[in-house]
């Protein structure tokens, strides 16, 4: 029994070293119990912007939420180009989420992600977004993962995806490749021609109960590595029968 409090005061003594050593700016908090590197979470309206990499230490911060967005989100990221991949911890992705507040729309623009080239996995959460336009996106160059979870899509350009290559990564913990679209009603709710060519390296790309109607039947053409689809929870009613014939390696599809 001594020896098992003594291991539980070793394990308190470490977890208290862990919240207090982190430093990071006003505004945002550090969860210290996700083991080594833990998750910085910064309230959009609690902090100075731009939020500056330069704040954070101790660990850096590989793993961010930002929450209560809402508004134009230019210029509110500084310093980030400065990651070095070599200091990731590799039992975790390099990851970024955007938390937004769902009664208001989400303006995003070019230059929103400069400094956001490290990143492996970006996640938009009940965003509104107003538009994705052409190569909006591209910033984040190679990525895991790019989910985008409840809200909205009010506009998107079928060249949205363009200088972005979703595919699985191997330095991360999990490899993925996937690009998801879930809950969150897009339009045009029919996906034009030409939306996904630029994921010739994806492997997943699920869009579910996100209000479409239609999509071409050259949608998938490109993307030949897929080997998961769904569009689930949809309104499509016919779907080509050739949509789906350029993936050869498909194994899961759920219509």
């Amino acid at each position: 029994m001594k020896t098992n409090i003594n291991v539980l005061n070793v394990l308190l003594f470490l977890l208290l070293i862990n919240f207090s050593s982190s430093a990071h700016p006003t505004g945002c908090s550090y969860d210290g119990t996700l083991t080594s590197t833990g998750l910085y979470t910064c309230d959009l309206g609690s902090y100075t912007a731009p939020l500056a990499y330069s704040s954070f230490s101790s660990p850096l911060p590989q793993r961010l939420k930002i929450t209560g967005v809402t508004g134009t989100f230019t210029s509110q990221l500084s310093g980030f180009s400065s990651f070095s991949t070599g200091s990731f911890d590799a039992n975790y992705p390099a990851s970024l989420e955007l938390e937004c507040l769902s009664s208001n729309s989400l303006t995003l623009s070019s230059v929103s992600f400069t400094d956001m080239g490290y990143l492996q996995e970006v996640k938009f959460s009940f965003c509104n977004i107003v538009s994705l336009t052409s190569g909006m996106l591209s910033p984040f160059g190679t990525l895991n993962s790019l989910r985008f979870e409840g809200g909205s899509i009010a506009s998107y350009s079928n060249s949205f995806l363009t200088g972005l290559i979703v595919e699985p990564v191997t330095s991360t913990p999990e490899p993925k490749g996937e690009l998801v679209i879930r809950d969150c009603t897009i339009t045009p709710t029919s996906i034009p021609a030409g939306t996904f060519d630029v994921l010739t390296t994806v492997k997943s790309i699920r869009v579910e109960n996100a209000g479409v109607t239609a999509v071409d039947s050259s949608l998938y053409n490109l993307a030949v590595a897929v080997d998961d689809v769904s569009l689930a929870d949809n309104s499509i009613t016919t779907l080509d029968s050739a949509v789906f014939s350029s993936l050869k390696g498909l194994s899961d599809i759920n219509p």
